[in-house]
């Protein structure tokens, strides 16, 4: 997807979030939001649930995900990924799941 301007660049921040958001509430599976490919490109683990338990967090639901420490999360992305925080993760595998489906 070519972006021509801010327009097109807030309409993509918009699907980014509304991707993100079905993720959280069971649209889009964590598997599929942080594909192998992504993780294997930007982290030491092989996929998402391997990246949790690595952290020692258990995840096995949305609830869980929900509930999780964001300090302890943010310290775990930053030490294992290339990432800074959980958000900017999250939105880096948002922004990757939409090009694949665009």
């Amino acid at each position: 997807m070519k972006m021509k301007g801010k327009r097109d660049y807030n309409k993509l921040l918009l699907q980014i979030e509304r991707s993100i958001h079905n993720q959280v509430n069971g649209g889009v599976k964590l598997q599929e939001l942080f594909s192998e490919a992504f993780m294997k490109e930007h982290t030491e683990f092989k996929d998402i649930h391997s990246f949790f338990e690595g952290g020692s967090f258990e995840v096995n639901s949305a609830a869980e995900l929900e509930n999780i420490n964001k300090t302890s999360l943010d310290r775990h992305v930053m030490e294992n990924s290339i990432f800074t925080t959980w958000e900017k993760m999250k939105e880096a595998a948002g922004q990757a799941y939409l090009k694949v489906k665009l």
